[in-house]
C-alpha cells in the first residue's frame, strides 16, 4: 500500500502578480495529511507519534544517564558533585565546581554535563527516528556521530565559559 493515493486530483494552483505559484498554508498541510495518512488512517498517525513521543523520551534518558554516569565517576574519585536536575541543585553544582578552578569548570559543568549528554541524547534520537520513522535507517554512522559530538562539545565549551562568567558575576557584583 502505497503513501499516495492516485486517485486524488492535485489541488488547484494559482498564480500571483509576479507569477510564482501560491499555495495557502492550510490547504497545503490538509493535502500533505490527506496523502499521508488517507489509507493508514488514525493508526498510522499514533504510531508516529508514539514513536517520536519514544524518540524524545530516549533523547531525556540518554542525558539523564550520561549525566549519572558521569558523577557517578566523580564519587568514585572523591568529589562529591549534585545532580544539577533543579535551579537550587545547579547552583550548589556551580559552587562545588568553581573550586576547582576555571578549566575543570568549563570541563566538567559543560562539556561532560552539558555538552556530551545533549550530542549523545540527539544521536539517539536521530537512531531512533531514522529506524522507525523515515525509514532510511544505515546505521550508526560514524562521521555523523563525529561531527555532532564535536558540535557538542563546543556548545558545552560556550555553556561553561558563560555560566562561569555568570556565577563569578552573581558572586562578586562589583565586576560587572
Amino acid at each position: 500500500m502505497s503513501l499516495r493515493d492516485e486517485s486524488t486530483t492535485p489541488l488547484p494552483i494559482s498564480k500571483s502578480a509576479s507569477g510564482l505559484a501560491f499555495i495557502p498554508l492550510q490547504m497545503a498541510l490538509a493535502h500533505a495529511l490527506t496523502q499521508r495518512y488517507n489509507h493508514r488512517g488514525d493508526a498510522a498517525m499514533i504510531w508516529h507519534l508514539s514513536i517520536w513521543v519514544a524518540a524524545m523520551g530516549a533523547f531525556i534518558g540518554v542525558m539523564l544517564l550520561w549525566d549519572f554516569a558521569v558523577l557517578l565517576v566523580f564519587g568514585l574519585f572523591g568529589m562529591k558533585v549534585p545532580l544539577p536536575l533543579h535551579f537550587r541543585r545547579r547552583q550548589e553544582t556551580n559552587a562545588a565546581l568553581q573550586r576547582l578552578g576555571k578549566f575543570r569548570y568549563v570541563l566538567i559543568s559543560g562539556v561532560l554535563l552539558f555538552g556530551l549528554p545533549i550530542g549523545f541524547g540527539l544521536e539517539t534520537y536521530d537512531y531512533i527516528v531514522d529506524k522507525y520513522l523515515t525509514r532510511s535507517f544505515h546505521g550508526v554512522i560514524l562521521g555523523h556521530l563525529w561531527w555532532t559530538l564535536v558540535a557538542a562539545t563546543i556548545v558545552g565549551v560556550a555553556y561553561g565559559v558563560w555560566t562561569w562568567k555568570k556565577s563569578i558575576l552573581a558572586d562578586n557584583p562589583a565586576r560587572s
